[in-house]
This record gives C-alpha cells, sequence and structure tokens, in this order.
C-alpha cells in the first residue's frame, strides 16, 4: 500500500501520512489541502510514528505517482502563464482544493483545453471544483506535433532597409531579443529611458514596449514601468550592469563610453558640496602652499584638478615636478615623508634610469658623482623616499593612461610632457593634438578623482619673452581652458635662480610668483 503526507489548511500542518486510496476523505471545499510529491510505504508510516509524525531524515524509500509542473504566474499575465503551460506536455490531475491566494480551485484541465480555451474560460471554470472530472490516462504519440512553433518572426520582415546599426546597438538588441526571463522589468526600463531620451512621447513608448513583451508582463506592469521611468528620469549609460551585456565595438559611444551625459539636481549638488567640503584628502593632495614655504597663500592641489606646469627649455620644469612628487620641502632644504603621495610619473623624454638616478639625488641631497659612487648604499637608505612612485617611459595614448590609472590607482599623476603623448590621428595640428590631451586629461582627473600634472613648453612666438605669460605655453589657449591651475617655471639654463608663478588658479589665489634655486642634487630650494 502506498501512503501520501499531507497537511491542511497550511504547509505547516504537514507530518500526516494516510493511505493515497483514501485522500479523497480529506478534501474541504472551503480549505486548501496539500499533498506530497512523494509516494511513501509502511517502513516511512513507522518512521514517522517513532519520531513524533515527521519525516525528517528519513531516507528511506519513495516513489512518485505523477510528474508535477508548478508554474508561478508571479507578475506575468494570463495569457503569458497560459502559454508557459501550453508549452508542456503533461497528465495534470489536481485535487479539487481552494488556493486561498487567489480564492480559486486548483482544477484538472484536458489537453484540449489548455490548448484551445482562452485564460479567461478556464479562470471562470476555476472558480468551482470540477469533481466530475473524467480522469483518465494519456498517452502521448506526436498528437501535438502541429503545436510546436520553433522560429516565429515577430514582425513582418522588411526589404532594402539600411538599420542603424551602430546607434546605441545594445538597446537595439534588447529589442529584438524580447523580454528574458530573470530581467524582463530591468531591461524593459533601459528600452524605455533610451526611447524618452531620444524624445519618443510615453504614449508611444508604451505601444513599442508592448510589442516587445509578446504578451509576458501584465499590461499594469508596463504601463507601471514607462511612467516610472518617465516620470522619474530614470537613465543608463555605458557603464550600466545591463547594458554593459549587451555592448557592440561598432556604437558611436564604444570608444568614450558616453552615452549617458548625467545631469544634476540642485540637492544632488548640495550633498555633493558637503562631502567634498567635509572629506579628508590626507594622503591625495599636494600641500604646494606648504611646500614653498608659503601658507598664507591658497594654492594647495586636489583631487579632480589638472595642473599645466610650463617652462623655457632648461628652466628645470621637469625637475619641478619631480620634487613635488618627491615631498621636498623647498623652504627647509627637505624630505617631509608626509607628503610622499602615490604616483604614476610618464617620463616620456627622460630615460627611467636617469630619472632613478636623479630621484637619488633629490632624496639624498647628493650630486650626482656621489650617488654613482654609493648608488646601492644610498639606494637602501633612501628606498622608502622613492617606493611610492612608479615610472612609465612608453608614450601611451589617452586611453592606456586611463586603463593604467585603474590597474595602479594612484592619486596623482605626472605627464612629462604632452607632447610625446601618442594622439593616434587626433587633431591635425599642433594646436587641436594639445587641445585634444589636455581635454582628456582633464576629463579623466575629473571622473577618476585624480591630480593630473601636464608638463609643456613655450610656444616658439614666446620663447624670447622677458616674462613668462598665461598664453606663452604651447597651445596656451587649450592648456587654459582645460587646467585648473596653470603655473610658469620660468629661468635660464646656466642660471641656478628660477621663478615660479601661479598664472591660473581656479579655486584659489594667483598671480603671485617665489624665487626657487636649482642645486647640484636636483633638490630645489626656496631663496
Amino acid at each position: 500500500m502506498h501512503y501520501v503526507e499531507i497537511a491542511q489548511r497550511t504547509p505547516s500542518n504537514r507530518g500526516v501520512l494516510i493511505p493515497q486510496n483514501e485522500l479523497f476523505k480529506y478534501i474541504n471545499l472551503n480549505s486548501a489541502l496539500y499533498r506530497s510529491a512523494y509516494l511513501y510505504n509502511e517502513e516511512a508510516v513507522e518512521f514517522a510514528r517513532a519520531n513524533g509524525n515527521t519525516l525528517k531524515n528519513y531516507y528511506g524509500e519513495r516513489s512518485i505517482d505523477k510528474v508535477l509542473i508548478d508554474i508561478d504566474k508571479q507578475d506575468n499575465s494570463d495569457e503569458h502563464t497560459l502559454n508557459l503551460a501550453r508549452s508542456i506536455i503533461f497528465d495534470l490531475e489536481v485535487q479539487h482544493t481552494l488556493n486561498p491566494k487567489t480564492n480559486l480551485y486548483k482544477i484538472p484541465l484536458t489537453i484540449k483545453e489548455i490548448m484551445n480555451e482562452k485564460s479567461e474560460t478556464i479562470l471562470e471554470l476555476a472558480k468551482k471544483p470540477r469533481l466530475e472530472y473524467p480522469y483518465q490516462s494519456l498517452l502521448g504519440e506526436g498528437e501535438l506535433s502541429e503545436y510546436v512553433e520553433t522560429a516565429v518572426p515577430r514582425i513582418d520582415n522588411l526589404n532594402k532597409v539600411r538599420e542603424p546599426s551602430t546607434i546605441v546597438p545594445c538597446v537595439q538588441q534588447m529589442l529584438m531579443q524580447g523580454p528574458q526571463d530573470g530581467c524582463r522589468n530591468t531591461t524593459a526600463m533601459r528600452i524605455v529611458s533610451h526611447l524618452r531620451r531620444n524624445g519618443v512621447p510615453s504614449y508611444y513608448a508604451k505601444v513599442i514596449l508592448s510589442d516587445w513583451n509578446q504578451n509576458q508582463l501584465n499590461k499594469e506592469v508596463l504601463n507601471g514601468i514607462v511612467e516610472r521611468v518617465y516620470n522619474a528620469g530614470y537613465q543608463y549609460g555605458c557603464k550600466d550592469e545591463i547594458m554593459e551585456k549587451h555592448c557592440k565595438t561598432k556604437c558611436i559611444h564604444f570608444q568614450r563610453k558616453d552615452y549617458m551625459i548625467e545631469t544634476t539636481s540642485v540637492e544632488t549638488l548640495q550633498s555633493k558640496l558637503k562631502e567634498r567640503l567635509t572629506t579628508d584628502f590626507s594622503g591625495r593632495t599636494i600641500n604646494l602652499s606648504a611646500m614653498l614655504g608659503m601658507e598664507h597663500i591658497d594654492c594647495d592641489i586636489y583631487p579632480g584638478e589638472l595642473i599645466t606646469v610650463f617652462g623655457r627649455t632648461g628652466s628645470n620644469k621637469s625637475t619641478f615636478v619631480q620634487n613635488l612628487a618627491l615631498g621636498v620641502d623647498f623652504a627647509n632644504d627637505s624630505i617631509n615623508p608626509e607628503w610622499h603621495i602615490p604616483t604614476l610619473f610618464l617620463s616620456l623624454e627622460l630615460a627611467d634610469w636617469y630619472m632613478h638616478r636623479r630621484g637619488l639625488q633629490i632624496v639624498s641631497g647628493l650630486n650626482k658623482d656621489e650617488v654613482n659612487d654609493n648608488y646601492e648604499g644610498i639606494f637602501e637608505k633612501h628606498k622608502d623616499d622613492l617606493s611610492h612612485i612608479t615610472f612609465q617611459t612608453i608614450s601611451p595614448t589617452i586611453d592606456q593612461i586611463q586603463q593604467k590609472i585603474k590597474e595602479l590607482q594612484p592619486s596623482l599623476v605626472i605627464v612629462d610632457y604632452i607632447d610625446l603623448i601618442d594622439t593616434r590621428g587626433k587633431g591635425r595640428s599642433e594646436h587641436e593634438k594639445i587641445k585634444y590631451i589636455s581635454h582628456s586629461l582633464s576629463s579623466i582627473a575629473v571622473n577618476m578623482d585624480v591630480i593630473i600634472i601636464q608638463v609643456s613648453q613655450v610656444g616658439r612666438e614666446h620663447s624670447k619673452s622677458d616674462v613668462l605669460s598665461l598664453y606663452a605655453a604651447k597651445g596656451s589657449g587649450a592648456i587654459e581652458n582645460a587646467s585648473r591651475k596653470v603655473i610658469s617655471v620660468d629661468g635660464q639654463a646656466d642660471d641656478p635662480k628660477k621663478i615660479v608663478r601661479m598664472l591660473k588658479n581656479t579655486d584659489g589665489d594667483s598671480n603671485w610668483e617665489c624665487e626657487i634655486e636649482w642645486t647640484d642634487s636636483f633638490r630645489l630650494r626656496r631663496t
């Protein structure tokens, strides 16, 4: 004899084993009845009696009398739920009990009813039990093969149409794929957001989404998605998790990942201002005012800023930025380890070994010959003063700089000098190239929240000027527009005296200067 485990009213009342052929005695048309998927034998009955009416930890024999397929409606439409049932051939034999969630009965249906009746008709049948249902075994012999659909086109194919395949193909792919289980709602929101951003009225967004939906989600759910996206203004860019899955290299936004241009409300701006003013930037800034011994001047450098340092040949502009990276205290002729921040130094003009030796000179205060004579001992003594800097001497592209920042996570990036960056044909003239480089580096500084110092040269027409102005740098217009601060280092190659001038400072004091002096250790000091 076979037994089934039952639970009356709620699944928590399980633990009652009854003979399978007596199951009908427990049917109550006004409450739910649950039965186990398994059939048990006498051994299971004895186990349950001995263990307080529970089959927990029972590992004996089990069998089944039917294959149960549970199709959850969730937020699907009635039509889509019925289509799911139609896609499965099975002998459905359900007891005539009430489902308390829907107040409908769990009724058996014939294959003919499932395949041919509308969802409304089936819902009407479920309003009462079908005690008269003629149960019978069903054997499949290919009778339903005519209902198998393989490739059904969603719309009529159009000939001789050039599709805009390079314009946001990720959204196009989402539309053509149709709704996929597990991400229907989130995908729908991306599609609707794209329609909204391109000026499609919400009514037609609902029409498009309805065609995409293929009768899966409820109409109310679809309308809710459209209204929510249109009212809240949701936007999704290239780095969105769902959009990124469908990303195509042919997309016009692929190179710069700039499909979404963010706009910000005044409340968000206030929040960002508060965050900026209350953030502890320790270990991420260049304390320029303290370094130069000019604490009364507001000229510190913060993450998100592009700084341009330019000067004549021999003015020690490269030496100046290396002193900044090594935490030189210009006023006290010393090294301050607290000013060391993780640095990526792109030395595109001078060899890496040369820059390393010059770094040893700066941190030790020794000249070239003294370092050459004891380079190993000096390195062992001062390597902690150099370890925060990583050098690269191969000319990179802008994209490669961005990738290297992602890998190394520096707080400071120094590009010495910008003319040697590989622009890959971006801009024909020298001015266009510098404009491309400067604005790209400025964007990287802002979006990746790092300090970038770019070193540039003086334009030929200003090389003999007595005093360098803001417009003396090569490509000065582009540099001025892109940079938060512009610093000139002026002086002749044969004169150790140099003048540092702040020519532009968007958020601080400008038009000040101080005198520094070059020494044979390459450590600069304020005079």
